[in-house]
């Protein structure tokens, strides 16, 4: 606020006179036009711009913030909020990134007792091969466009699919800013409220969906699945950070947002999350944690369960048993194989995207290349862009050696991941930390992250998770944990 101030009282009064006026001039033409509210828009994008350049950790708190909207379900057509979001979110990380290339500043952060000096506007470092990789990714992906206008896709939606993968790349401003516990406390706290907002939605979601339906089958075709990637995210993450964390309030708070975002979960009835995310945890009970952490977190998982179908039980009495019957269908039509009808229909759908990846398994058929084929569930041709499984989706939409280099760096960072929590959790056992050092923190962070790649990875096999909005924005996240937790390694070990 002082520097704004500071800038304030450096502009002459005809500049103050001026720009009242402008203002006023364009909102009652924008008033005129019926454009008020791209107007308004507009002025608070050219605002967030200035944060963006001037307090950058601001920028990405508001990103998260903004995923409130932006991991919304689509609205019919295109209006005002998915406007300023594709801004917001896309075009700001492009000025960031053309800022990082072009603009050479050794401008500091004002350092303080737990922030570590900080270039404001440092040129972008690329520090080792993952992250050479991952550039490389981006910057060959450019050349699908050529095939996706070939194919007769419109320009206009490669791009529109482009700057969704793009999104991943909020790795590096994560990675550059955020050092220090305090600032990722903060983020994953916003994280939490947002998911507490979806949870919530979900709740009432569900609350409708009871109240008409009459047999078991019908919850599978009225559900709302949405977020599911998001949910197993907070899940997992709060998870660890319940186990870790020697703050009483923060380890209440994560079990919380764990019993509540599991609810959310288990109503979106999708069965490869709730598997993953119990494989997941029997994974970080049997390397990752201590004989009394492996009790609390059997305490967590029973208490957390059986809340959860507490709760089903008392705001839903007449119709506990349907949901009951229908999820103990789908984990036993997990055991049927083909013979299970919704894996019949997959099978199809992967039948048609393989054949196609064959086709053209070089360079792919493009973004937003469509496929039809046969459900047998719907009994009705299917055409659409989206595949039930992100391997085949990414090799079928940009060839197999594109495919191929994305999967390779999401593997090295996750192994990375998995190996620095490790190690950080060895380095504090045998050090004896006391329970404040921030080590713990960084440990258990580290960890959520890697299981949070992980589940997506898994759950990548029977749904393109890795591509959904929630899914480019968790990667990114976790992606810039695991090299944050890396860099705390590294400094311990000077």
């Amino acid at each position: 606020m002082k520097t704004i101030t500071q800038f304030a009282a450096r502009l002459p009064l005809p500049i103050f006179i001026i720009s009242a006026i402008l203002l006023i001039t364009s909102y009652s033409v924008a008033t005129y036009l019926n454009l008020e509210l791209y107007f308004i828009l507009g002025i608070i994008g050219i605002c967030l711009l200035w944060i963006m350049m001037h307090y950058p950790k601001i920028w990405i708190y508001l990103v998260v913030i903004g995923c409130v909207l932006f991991f919304d379900e689509d609205e019919e057509g295109i209006w005002a909020v998915d406007i300023f979001a594709a801004l917001f979110f896309n075009v700001f990380l492009i000025i960031w990134f053309v800022s990082k290339i072009l603009v050479k500043s050794e401008k500091k952060i004002a350092a303080n007792d737990n922030n570590p000096t900080l270039d404001i506007n440092p040129t972008l470092k690329i520090n080792n091969l993952t992250e050479k990789l991952f550039l490389l990714f981006y910057i060959l992906l450019l050349f699908n466009s050529i095939i996706a206008v070939a194919n007769g896709i419109s320009i206009l939606d490669w791009i529109r699919e482009y700057m969704l993968f793009t999104l991943m790349l909020y790795y590096f401003p994560v990675r550059d800013y955020f050092d220090d516990k305090y600032s990722i406390m903060i983020l994953l706290v916003l994280f939490a409220l947002v998911a507490i907002r979806f949870d919530v939605r979900q709740f009432f979601s569900f609350r409708t969906l009871m109240s008409n339906i009459s047999f078991a089958w019908q919850i599978g075709v009225t559900s709302w699945k949405i977020n599911q990637g998001f949910y197993s995210a907070v899940i997992l993450t709060g998870t660890t950070l319940f186990l870790y964390s020697k703050n009483k309030f923060a380890t209440l708070f994560s079990y919380f947002i764990v019993v509540l975002t599991t609810f959310a979960l288990i109503v979106t009835f999708s069965r490869a999350y709730w598997m993953s995310v119990l494989v997941l945890i029997a994974i970080l009970g049997l390397f990752y944690v201590r004989p009394k952490q492996l009790l609390q977190l059997l305490v967590v998982v029973t208490l957390t369960v059986g809340l959860a179908f507490a709760t089903l039980d008392a705001y839903f009495p007449k119709h506990s048993k349907y949901v009951q019957k229908f999820i103990t269908k789908k984990f036993t039509s997990t055991t049927q194989g083909k013979s299970d009808k919704s894996v019949e229909a997959r099978l199809r759908e992967y039948e048609v995207v393989t054949r196609e990846i064959f086709e053209s398994p070089i360079y792919g058929q493009g973004f937003r290349k469509q496929i039809s084929f046969y459900d047998n569930v719907w009994h009705m041709n299917q055409v659409t862009s989206f595949v039930h499984n992100g391997y085949l989706n990414l090799a079928h939409k940009t060839g197999i050696p594109m495919a191929f280099l994305f999967y390779l760096t999401i593997a090295l960072f996750n192994i990375k991941g998995y190996i620095v929590g490790w190690k950080l959790r060895r380095y504090c056992i045998r050090n004896k930390l006391d329970k404040k050092n921030d080590l713990h923190f960084f440990t258990a962070i580290v960890i959520g992250a890697s299981l949070t790649l992980t589940m997506f990875a898994i759950t990548n096999m029977v749904t393109s998770s890795f591509f959904m909005r929630d899914g480019f924005i968790m990667t990114a996240f976790s992606l810039a944990f695991v090299s944050i937790a890396e860099r705390k390694f590294q400094e311990i070990n000077k």
